[in-house]
């Protein structure tokens, strides 16, 4: 995974239809002087279904839902 822009190799083998559900987790932290200064998670799903595909490429839709934002004060939730 290439954490700069958030992308990623996969070698896979799906199907037209296939349907694949995730759940990601995101951690920020930042640190200053041995105390954490930042503490940030956000969770989410997401759904991703094979649209069509080549013998190369997939083309997939992705959904995501059920946002979550921790930070150290506070709880969002996005729906």
């Amino acid at each position: 995974m290439n954490f700069q822009d958030s992308t990623a190799q996969v070698i896979s083998y799906w199907a037209v239809g296939d349907t694949h559900e995730y759940s990601v987790v995101y951690q920020t932290l930042q640190y200053s002087e041995g105390d954490t200064t930042k503490n940030e998670t956000m969770t989410y799903d997401v759904e991703v279904v094979v649209k069509d595909s080549t013998e190369s490429d997939y083309v997939v839709s992705w959904t995501y839902g059920h946002l979550r934002k921790l930070t150290k004060n506070s709880y969002f939730v996005l729906k």
